[in-house]
């Protein structure tokens, strides 16, 4: 199990989260593995966060960055708002984040270019702006972590402005357009690839 420490902050972190995103304390249990949408590892250690199109509004709280062994981050299609936080990007066991169809506002850090084990990046339908951060990938990076946008899938529409260093490299880069563009646009996901 966990270290009484590290199960300490990981139950600070989850009734933080309960409380921001639900507005009050909705899971009364004691231990945030039997929470629904709770998935946890053998160890104890939560895993996986799925509240997707349950109307939840607040901001995500700085304190999810205690949750290190966070894999799945599912919030989509709520009505969360205020910008990601910094700490989010601290979780380097992130492989699937689902927070399109919220109200988030702000920018994309470079910091999510920590998240080396990210899969699927899901942010369409908000308010993001700004450049697309280097660590994703994105043309003309160069860096040692950026992941081939050609073998990753993306999540941004028109809402999420592209800085100009991406747009004179467009020409290296294409978004699909195949039959799947228009089941594409309804769900959010756009996935890229090399001309």
């Amino acid at each position: 199990g966990l270290v009484d420490d590290d199960e300490v902050r990981q139950r600070f972190a989850m009734v933080l989260l309960d409380k921001s995103v639900h507005g009050t304390f909705t899971n009364r249990l004691r231990d945030e593995c039997l929470w629904a949408g709770v998935a946890c590892a053998e160890d104890g250690t939560v895993q996986k966060v799925v509240w997707p199109e349950q109307t939840l509004n607040g901001q995500l709280p700085v304190d999810i960055g205690l949750l290190k062994n966070l894999t799945h981050l599912d919030l989509a299609e709520n009505e969360l708002s205020g910008e990601l936080p910094e700490q989010l990007y601290n979780i380097t066991t992130l492989e699937y984040v689902y927070l399109h169809q919220n109200q988030l506002s702000g920018t994309l850090s470079e910091s999510v270019g920590k998240l080396l084990a990210l899969k699927r990046l899901y942010l369409s339908d908000n308010g993001l702006s700004g450049p697309l951060p280097q660590g994703l990938g994105s043309p003309g990076s160069g860096g040692a972590n950026a992941r081939p946008l050609s073998t990753s899938h993306w999540s941004f529409n028109r809402s999420f402005s592209w800085h100009s260093s991406f747009a004179r490299a467009q020409n290296t880069l294409r978004f699909t357009t195949t039959a799947s563009q228009e089941r594409s646009r309804r769900t959010g996901i756009y996935q890229t690839s090399s001309i």
